[in-house]
């Protein structure tokens, strides 16, 4: 990147890449190919020139499920734009309230990895168990022995309650050299 402020013009040379987050499969995929451009501007009194130029051929991927990503995010995002009198709406595949944004505003939601759906027609509890590798079989007898201090969280007959096993922080402020196993405690009524 060069520019000539007193001159008005500049330019930059890069790399351009794209990927998008494929649900489906569980991995990311390539939208544009990795492309190399050169980007020469030159600005005068009336107009901006820009000239763009690459060797290269732009690759693009245009699969079914990007095509369906963008079709769910541009109808939810369209949605949250031209209705701000809805605050609040539901989610019928997971039963879980979502909260609605001011006009032109996305709220960024908390991404929370688990969710508990109860279908067993009765109340249920649960509590979350983390524990060492070296701990593994000892944290459901430890988690019995403390059940007293244990906070068990209750769960109605066709509800869904989204959970964590940790909390929530930056990854450089953890210590990620241990093995931790995570496990889920459930008692059910009756």
């Amino acid at each position: 990147l060069r520019q000539d402020l007193a001159q008005r013009l500049g330019t930059a040379s890069c790399t351009l890449n794209t990927d998008y987050y494929n649900r489906f499969l569980s991995g990311w995929e390539p939208f544009l190919e990795p492309w190399s451009c050169s980007l020469h501007w030159e600005k005068t009194q009336e107009l901006l020139r820009v000239h763009l130029t690459s060797d290269d051929t732009l690759n693009m991927n245009i699969t079914s499920t990007l095509v369906e990503l963008f079709n769910s995010v541009k109808e939810s995002w369209t949605q949250d734009y031209y209705n701000p009198k809805d605050s609040t709406r539901c989610d019928m595949a997971t039963n879980l309230k979502i909260l609605g944004s001011p006009p032109g505003y996305r709220r960024r939601s908390p991404f929370v990895p688990f969710a508990l759906r109860n279908d067993t027609g009765s109340r249920l509890w649960y509590t979350t168990i983390t524990t060492s590798n070296n701990r593994f079989l000892d944290g459901m007898e430890d988690q019995s022995r403390q059940s007293d201090r244990t906070q068990w969280v209750s769960v109605d007959p066709g509800e869904t309650v989204p959970f964590s096993f940790e909390e929530r922080g930056k990854m450089r402020h953890r210590y990620t050299h241990k093995v931790t196993i995570h496990q889920l405690g459930v008692r059910v009524e009756g």
